[in-house]
C-alpha cells in the first residue's frame, strides 16, 4: 500500500494539481496477465482506465475506436503478431508503445521493438508506479515519427519502413538497423563493432555475423533497384553511397 500511496503522489503532481488521472488510458497485451486483477483495480482507484487483451484482434479494434493513452505489449505475447500491431499503433493510430519485459528476456529476441524506438522498456511482473511514469512519459513525448530521407530512398525508424522511389523495400529489422546506421553516416565509414553494437545490444557479435548482414542488405537494395550501395572500406568497414552528404537529412515528420 505504500508503494501505491507514493505513486499516487507521483502521478498527481506530474498533471498540475489535478490529482487523479482520468482521462489517460492503458491498454496492456498480456495473454498471462488476469483482467480483473489486483493491478487493474490499484490503477483505476488512481483514475486510469485500464483494458487487457489477450488477443491482437481485440488490441487493435480499442485502437481504432478508441486510442489509448499507452499501449504496452509483453514479451509473453511478443511475435509476428505483436510486431505487426507495434507499426499499426504508432504509423497508424499514432498511439505510443512500451515493451514489458521479464529479468530473464534477452533483449535481442526483441530487436524488432528496440530498433523501433519503443519506449519505455518495462519490468514484468508490473509495477503501478512505473506504468504510471510511462503514461506520465509518453504525455510528454513528441510522438512524432523519425524519418530518414537520403535521396529517393525514405527510412521511417517507427514503423521499421524503407521506400524508394514510393516503393516498399521488404527488409528485416536489422537490416533495416543497419541501413538505417549507415544512412545515418551518408558517405562515411561505420565500423563492424559500431553496426554490430546497435543491432545485437547487449550481445557479442563476431564479424562474421556482421559481413553476413551486410550481404543481405546488398541483396535487398540490389533487388528493388536502389541507386545506392553499400561498400567496403579497407581498415574500417561499411560506407554507404551514392547519397552524398548533402542530400541526407533527418526530418520530423
Amino acid at each position: 500500500m505504500d508503494n501505491l500511496n507514493s505513486a499516487e503522489r507521483s502521478y498527481s503532481a506530474s498533471h498540475d494539481g489535478s490529482g487523479d488521472g482520468h482521462g489517460r488510458t492503458l491498454a496492456i497485451f498480456d495473454p498471462d496477465l488476469a483482467g480483473e486483477g489486483a493491478l487493474v483495480r490499484e490503477l483505476r482507484a488512481l483514475g486510469v482506465e485500464v483494458s487487457i487483451h489477450h488477443d491482437p484482434f481485440n488490441v487493435i479494434v480499442e485502437m481504432a475506436t478508441l486510442p489509448p493513452s499507452l499501449l504496452v505489449i509483453s514479451s509473453a505475447a511478443w511475435g509476428a503478431q505483436a510486431a505487426r500491431i507495434i507499426a499499426v499503433a504508432r504509423e497508424r493510430f499514432e498511439v505510443p508503445v512500451a515493451l514489458a519485459m521479464e529479468r530473464i528476456d534477452d533483449p535481442a529476441d526483441f530487436a524488432t521493438a528496440i530498433v523501433a524506438g519503443i519506449s519505455p522498456l518495462l519490468d514484468r511482473p508490473y509495477r503501478v508506479d512505473a506504468l504510471l511514469a510511462a503514461l506520465r512519459h509518453t504525455a510528454s513525448r513528441d510522438l512524432r515519427d523519425e524519418t530518414l530521407s537520403i535521396g529517393d530512398l525514405v527510412l521511417n525508424a517507427s514503423a521499421l519502413s524503407a521506400h524508394y522511389r514510393g516503393r516498399r523495400i521488404g527488409l528485416s529489422a536489422k537490416e533495416f538497423a543497419a541501413l538505417w546506421m549507415l544512412g545515418q553516416r551518408c558517405g562515411l565509414g561505420v565500423t563492424p563493432l559500431e553496426l554490430g553494437a546497435v543491432i545485437w545490444p547487449d550481445r557479442g557479435t563476431t564479424l562474421a555475423s556482421t559481413r553476413t548482414l551486410v550481404r543481405r542488405l546488398r541483396v535487398r537494395l540490389a533487388e528493388a533497384q536502389v541507386k545506392l550501395s553499400v561498400t567496403t572500406v579497407r581498415g574500417i568497414g561499411y560506407r554507404l553511397e551514392g547519397c552524398g552528404v548533402e542530400s541526407c537529412a533527418v526530418i520530423a515528420t
